[in-house]
């Protein structure tokens, strides 16, 4: 009769670099059969690939000069690290620009838009 019973799993997510302990509680995380896997931050050099990469499947062409990305990266690296919020620069940077061309000044703009919001 045992046999028919399924094994069940138990999937935990946390990106807010808490200590998985803390989360669940002692008594919870030593019954658990942990198998930790880690995601390490993308590099700028990473993020600059991504950022290609969707804008070109996005826009079928080239709208972002390359110096306007790692701007995005590193400032992105500098601060969330995530790579959404990468595109969230870039939508704004495609709303502010004129031309639908993203640069570096662009980016600045973009940038000190969601650092004003932010406040």
């Amino acid at each position: 009769m045992r046999n028919c019973i399924p094994k069940l799993g138990l999937i935990l997510i946390s990106t807010s670099g808490n200590d998985l302990l803390k989360l669940v509680g002692k008594r919870l995380f030593y019954t658990l059969r942990i198998e930790a896997l880690l995601f390490e931050p993308y590099s700028i050099n990473e993020l600059v690939e991504i950022m290609k990469s969707r804008l070109k499947e996005a826009f079928g062409k080239n709208i972002a000069d390359e110096l306007a990305l790692f701007e995005i990266a590193s400032f992105v690296k500098s601060t969330s690290q995530n790579v959404r919020h990468a595109f969230s620069i870039i939508q704004d940077a495609i709303e502010v620009s004129d031309e639908n061309k993203v640069t570096v000044e662009v980016v600045r703009k973009a940038i000190e838009k969601q650092m004003k919001l932010a406040r």
